[in-house]
């Protein structure tokens, strides 16, 4: 068991209730946040009041990606469940605009480019990654490399660089616009999350070895092990504004890591259940974790 090097430090701001069962993903655009669990629904939330704006239904299975793309001159949601179905949704209405057919039998993750021109769709039981080209809706991409299930994806502010991480105990990392790999790093253990920082030099990833890893994305350089958490790392998220780091687990905690150099500086405790999901609010300030009884919580970071 590890001796806690801070106090647990209740920053808890709302609590957002709704989903009856694991929150699988979160993703925030301005002052919406949306969020999807196992229970196959959608919740859109402004999260600055906690008003519930949408609940959307039309998926077959849980969710595993979404994902906010602008599409002549508006934000449209897109969504993908754990059977390899791609849905759009207008974010202000709750409407459902259609689907997106691919030839995936199942997905495990998906990531949208931030110029949204892209669309990266990670296979569930066949370890390949497509890339679609979002004006078109063509799938123009497929890349190989992974021999297990893949986890988790990210992408580079750019959108240029992916990373992809899987249970084959790998990180992959890919140039998008070559449609090659750049980079593979061994691990030890299967990854669940991957993160690239906000300026695109380091990559964070965690698993079922209980420790964040941070490597030079490009070189595959090992830069620092962090061991804080003591069971499964499930979530790694960074915040927009490049001052961020957290991590979510198995263990109820939240790490949130001050960058560049990725020193602790505070630890949440969720009261209830395992994380499962994190993500930030645009400017930073706000730090947003989902768990596996259903419960969204906002945590202030506006200090340390």
């Amino acid at each position: 068991m590890i001796s806690y090097p801070l106090a647990w430090n209740l920053v808890q701001t709302r609590t957002l209730l709704g989903h009856s069962g694991a929150i699988s993903v979160l993703t925030v655009a301005g002052e919406l946040l949306f969020s999807g669990g196992v229970d196959r629904t959608i919740r859109i939330w402004h999260w600055g009041s906690g008003e519930l704006r949408h609940c959307l239904q039309g998926h077959s299975g849980p969710i595993r990606g979404l994902g906010v793309i602008r599409q002549q001159e508006r934000e449209l949601l897109v969504s993908g469940c754990c059977y390899g179905e791609i849905r759009f949704w207008d974010p202000t209405t709750g409407e459902g605009l259609g689907q997106l057919t691919t030839d995936l039998g199942s997905l495990q993750a998906l990531a949208v480019s931030p110029d949204t021109s892209r669309l990266v769709l990670a296979g569930g039981a066949e370890p390949v990654l497509q890339v679609w080209d979002l004006q078109s809706c063509q799938l123009y991409l497929k890349l190989y490399g992974h021999v297990d299930r893949i986890h988790a994806l990210s992408l580079s502010q750019g959108g240029v660089f992916l990373a992809s991480v899987s249970d084959d105990e790998t990180v992959w990392v890919w140039d998008l616009v070559a449609g090659e790999s750049i980079c593979r790093i061994p691990s030890i253990g299967p990854l669940n999350a991957v993160a690239f920082t906000s300026n695109g030099q380091q990559l964070a990833g965690g698993g079922v070895d209980y420790t964040l890893k941070r490597w030079d994305p490009f070189t595959g350089k090992l830069l620092a092990v962090h061991p804080e958490h003591n069971n499964w790392i499930r979530a790694v998220a960074t915040d927009p504004t490049g001052r961020w780091l957290a991590t979510g687990g198995d263990d109820y905690s939240i790490w949130l890591h001050q960058l560049p150099s990725c020193i602790a500086v505070r630890v949440y405790r969720d009261p209830a259940a395992c994380i499962s999901a994190l993500t930030f609010s645009n400017d930073g300030r706000t730090l947003i974790s989902g768990n596996r009884a259903g419960d969204i919580r906002l945590w202030s970071v506006n200090s340390t």
